[in-house]
């Protein structure tokens, strides 16, 4: 396990990562609190079921993928940095180049990986707020209620639905 720049626990990261091989998108999960704490609530939701342990690891690598593909020439260099409105553009530009979106076809060489990146994001953006309105940082609930406000406006906007994706499938 990588040296954490923060104290969260990551013991059950431990475990669903333990029969992967360490990479770039892993150390990016590990370094970040808030993917911590996003894969902690998943583990708890999913019962400590190890066979659910694959799903869980997907999922976060995702988010791990997105997390360096914002960072790379960014100084921002948490997930949540980029939860505030001015940076939802550089987001969603990222999200649709993890997904592989190409214009030229206008479609995505992973269809439904838009969407799960999207549903990622509003879980860690609602992880986010929660925890400024436990710490009482009003400034930043403020940031994170008109960020989620922001992804149900030009978020629906942005993501093509189920069936326009798979229609643009190469």
């Amino acid at each position: 396990m990588m040296a954490l720049a923060y104290h969260e626990d990551t013991s059950q990261l431990a475990r669903v990562f333990k029969a992967t091989k360490a990479d770039q998108a892993q150390q990016a999960i590990l370094n970040d609190r808030l993917i911590v704490k996003f894969g902690n609530q998943l583990i708890s939701k999913h019962g400590y079921d190890k066979s659910r342990d694959n799903l869980v690891r997907n999922i976060l690598c995702e988010l791990g993928r997105l997390k360096l593909c914002l960072i790379k020439g960014w100084t921002l260099k948490n997930l949540e940095d980029f939860f505030i409105p001015a940076e939802f553009d550089s987001l969603l530009a990222a999200a649709k180049t993890v997904a592989g979106f190409d214009e030229t076809p206008l479609g995505y060489s992973t269809p439904s990986l838009i969407l799960k990146l999207s549903a990622s994001i509003r879980k860690c953006v609602k992880i986010a707020r929660c925890g400024a309105k436990m710490s009482s940082d009003h400034n930043k609930r403020r940031e994170f209620e008109y960020y989620e406000k922001l992804l149900d406006i030009r978020g629906g906007v942005c993501q093509p639905t189920l069936s326009e994706l798979y229609s643009n499938r190469r």
